[in-house]
């Protein structure tokens, strides 16, 4: 199954959307990753692209793709989404380049 970014966009939307733990640790504290705000809005906001699309072939516990946003303050940044998990799973996000 391929990704659909009309339907990734949505479950976040409708709250169909959780974030991993391990965003959330790495997340704790420090600045060098994007907000979940800097998330929503990425996803919401701008003309997220789908960059790379595992199809369930690179981890056992569903299909991952990858998607490249930006912030409100034109930051890039990319979040790693498990597609195939219901509800599905922002597995990580990190910037682009340093965060400015």
């Amino acid at each position: 199954m391929a990704a659909s970014l009309s339907d990734i966009i949505r479950a976040a939307v409708n709250d169909n959307f959780v974030i991993s733990v391990h965003y959330l640790q790495e997340r704790q504290g420090r600045d060098n990753r994007p907000w979940p705000s800097d998330i929503l809005f990425g996803l919401m906001h701008d003309a997220p692209r789908i960059i790379r699309d595992d199809r369930g072939l690179a981890d056992p516990r569903g299909a991952v793709c990858e998607l490249l946003c930006e912030a409100a303050d034109r930051q890039e940044f990319r979040i790693r989404v498990n597609y195939e998990r219901r509800p599905m799973v922002m597995v990580t996000a990190f910037w682009q380049e340093t965060h400015k």
